[in-house]
Formats: C-alpha cells, structure tokens, sequence
C-alpha cells in the first residue's frame, strides 16, 4: 500500500508527520450469503438450485467460482450440486465458524506481528463455502493474490479454535513469499509446508498435531512413524522431483500410498523444520532465500537419511 506523507510547516522549518499505520487487508466474509442463498433455494430441484448458485453467490467471486485447474464447467457444477445437498450435514459447524472467524482474523494480525515484528504479511482475505475445496490456503487470479477460508472445510477438519493457528499457518506462507521465490521441485513444497506447520507450533506453545493440521484428512504421525525409513528414503531420493503424481501423493489430501498417508508430506517438512530450529530462528528460516535454504535442506535431509536404518546415504 502507498503512504501518503503529510508535511506541515511550523515556522521556517517543514516537519513530516508520521503515517498513519496501513489499513488492514480487506475482510470479505461470503459465507452468510450462501447459508441465505441455500435457505431460499429449497423448494427448487437440484438443477435449478445450481442455476440459482451461478446466478446469486458465484458473481460474488466469479474467479474462484469458475472452473478452474483443468475442469470442466459441467465438473464445476458437480461441486455446487455436491456443495447444496451436503449443507445440512455441515450447516452448524459451518456457521459456527463463521461467528468465529472475524475475531480469529483481527487476533491472528496481532499474534502474528508479535512473532514478526514489521511483518507486512497480508492478503485481502476471503471467508467463503470453498465448493470442498479448502479450509484455507493462498490463491493467485492474475497478478492478484488473495487468502481464502473455507467455511465448509473448516467444518469438516478443524473446529472455531483452530481458526487461529489456521491462520498462522497462512501468514507464514504469505511472511516466506518475499523471500523464497516459487519452486516446482519437491523439496521446495516440503520447505515451504514444513515452515508454516513450525511456525505455527512455534506461535502456538504445546498446540496439537490436529492444531498443526497433521491429522487431516487422518492422523499422519503414527503411520510416517512406522515406516521412517521408507518416508526419509523416498524424500530424499525424490527432493528433486516435479511430478505432479509425486506432488500429489504428499501433499494433498487425496494422496497417499500403500504405506504412508495423504499428506504425509507436510509432516516429513516439519520434522526436517524442526531440525534447522535447532540452529535458526524461525524467523531467520521463514526469511531464508532459495539458495540457503536449498542447501540446508539438502543437508538436513541426508543428515536424516543417514540416521535411518539401512538407508543408503545420499550424495
């Protein structure tokens, strides 16, 4: 955001007066509009209540709401017909909330400027029915970047008190982007993921492994666990990889394999963040460019790797 400087002059001598503090990113909370929308559609059959979506709440965001990632509009409209009939299920949870969501979101400005000082990390934010796609993460549309927060996710994983360390995470993300410029390799995405599940166990004192977002879609720990060896061998030897079915398989929550869980590989980048808290600051990781932080987790890896039981060690 620009500044406006005011100069009054006092005398012979012109003094600027301090700018006032930026205003915070917008708030747009989207989610009542479809609670109104589903409670006046109900006597409609199920296609004509996707029409009354497309007409009444995707205008509201028509970016997010479009077909995106490859999909067809007839895919699209799968995700509000299943959006409309779930509803119910979720409603409580859903509004729930979104009565908490305002106070978590001026709360975690504050806490997470207490962490880092001058931090300007922020994003107009947008609280919305995600169409199952999110609880929340950062969205580019353009050269517009913005955060979004499913009201629906959030109903589904996390609870009114997980708001908060929610949002720590993704201001972290938005803290590191300056800093850390995009990478499509794996060992970049665990980075990444790995610092904003620390930073919020570090904003966050004795915080759960649900808290840190390590138990959804199902608990991560206790399966990585019993197969580390597995879990540190296949990251090591993959850091380097962009496939999008090895991005997948650890990253999103329809991933997996015979072995390890979806999203295993946010735990695996925690455990690694962890490691370099031993020597850094989270602060100085989080502002750590690609180049040092390439190597650090290079290294911290095959440290890893050699630890593990019969893991051949890694160049």
């Amino acid at each position: 955001m620009r500044r406006l400087l005011l100069a009054l002059a006092f005398s012979a001598a012109p003094v600027v007066a301090d700018a006032p503090p930026p205003a915070p990113p917008a708030y747009n909370d989207l989610s009542q509009a479809f609670v109104n929308f589903w409670d006046h559609t109900q006597g409609l059959d199920a296609d004509a209540r996707v029409a009354a979506f497309k007409v009444q709440i995707a205008p509201l965001f028509p970016a997010f709401y479009a077909p995106h990632d490859g999909q067809t509009q007839q895919q699209r409209d799968a995700d509000i017909r299943d959006a409309i009939a779930q509803f119910p299920v979720i409603r409580a949870r859903f509004i729930a909330a979104r009565q908490a969501s305002p106070a978590a979101y001026a709360g975690a400005q504050a806490h997470f400027a207490h962490y880092f000082p001058g931090s300007k990390a922020g994003l107009p934010v947008y609280f919305l029915h995600s169409l199952g796609e999110m609880d929340g993460g950062t969205r580019s549309f353009g050269s517009h970047d913005v955060m979004i927060f499913g009201a629906d996710g959030i109903a589904l994983y996390d609870t009114p008190a997980d708001i908060g360390p929610l949002m720590d995470h993704e201001l972290t993300h938005v803290e590191n982007a300056p800093y850390f410029k995009d990478c499509d390799q794996m060992w970049c995405h665990m980075w990444v993921e790995g610092l904003a599940v620390a930073a919020t166990e570090v904003m966050n004192p004795g915080i759960s492994q649900h808290g840190l977002l390590l138990e959804s879609p199902r608990p991560i720990a206790a399966a990585v666990e019993a197969h580390w060896r597995a879990a540190v061998c296949k990251m090591r030897d993959r850091r380097d990889s962009a496939s999008n079915a090895d991005m997948a398989a650890m990253f999103t929550t329809n991933g997996g394999d015979p072995l390890l869980p979806p999203r295993w590989g946010y735990y695996m980048g925690w455990k690694l963040v962890r490691r370099a808290l031993r020597h850094h600051s989270i602060q100085q990781l989080v502002h750590m460019p690609n180049a040092p932080a390439h190597d650090l987790v290079i290294a911290t890896l095959n440290q890893m790797a050699n630890q593990a039981d019969d893991c051949p060690s890694g160049s």
